[in-house]
């Protein structure tokens, strides 16, 4: 019997396909350097992912909204996000916001100033192929492989790069969110399961979306997972 499964984990991904060398932004690549003022200037309350996983292309699709609380006055938000993909909304409640770019950064105009303790939502539509593992962990990265059978396998390996290469983020160890919600969209074909860290259990669903909620906990955005492929008997 042939099972189709999503697994959707905080766990520890070690996998052996190797993919072409692509020249990144050194920023992009390296969640280590100190964090700049704008990335300072706020603390992340909760990130909401929503993403469509689209195999054919090796690409993603979705938005990504920040919830965030201000530690001084700012009128911008900066957050880390890999140019590699392209934006195609920045918006709040209230409607479109302007926004810049560079290549390893988006900056968002907020539309009124932010004093110390407010806190405010935005909301980052996006699409792109993603930077694929060269050798991951170690060279992390979207990796698009297949089952002995054929059928696609994906998963993330983002542990020492950084939450950037995927959806724009505060990519540092003191950036985490105080919640963070999953949402995937997949062709997970004829029989879809769920598989959830938290419990430890399988729960069949008879949709494509699949939604995973991380809360109450902090999550570390380094150790966040996403994987897609057929399980079991092949």
């Amino acid at each position: 019997m042939k099972i189709s499964a999503l697994l959707i984990s905080l766990t520890f991904l070690a996998a052996c396909a190797q993919q072409p060398v692509v020249e990144r932004s050194a920023i992009t690549l390296n969640s280590g350097i100190p964090m700049s003022e704008g990335l300072k200037s706020f603390k992340v309350k909760h990130y909401e992912l929503h993403n469509e996983i689209i195999t054919a292309e090796k690409a993603i699709a979705g938005s990504s909204t920040l919830t965030f609380e201000a530690v001084k006055t700012m009128s911008v938000l900066e957050l880390d996000f890999d140019s590699l993909f392209v934006v195609d909304a920045v918006s709040d409640e209230s409607g479109a916001l302007e926004y810049t770019r560079d290549e390893s950064k988006i900056f968002v105009a907020l539309r009124t100033q932010i004093e110390a303790g407010g806190t405010h939502g935005v909301k980052i539509a996006y699409h792109g192929q993603p930077h694929e593992a060269v050798r991951p962990p170690w060279g992390g990265g979207f990796q698009w492989s297949t089952t002995p059978s054929g059928k696609p396998w994906i998963a993330t390996a983002i542990q020492g790069e950084g939450c950037d290469l995927w959806w724009p983020c505060v990519d540092h160890p003191q950036g985490e969110p105080e919640s963070m919600d999953l949402y995937f969209t997949v062709d997970p074909g004829d029989d879809p399961f769920f598989h959830k860290a938290r419990p430890k259990r399988f729960i069949k669903i008879d949709r494509w979306l699949v939604p995973v909620q991380y809360c109450p906990f902090k999550p570390s955005t380094f150790l966040v997972n996403c994987q897609s492929g057929q399980v079991g008997k092949q």
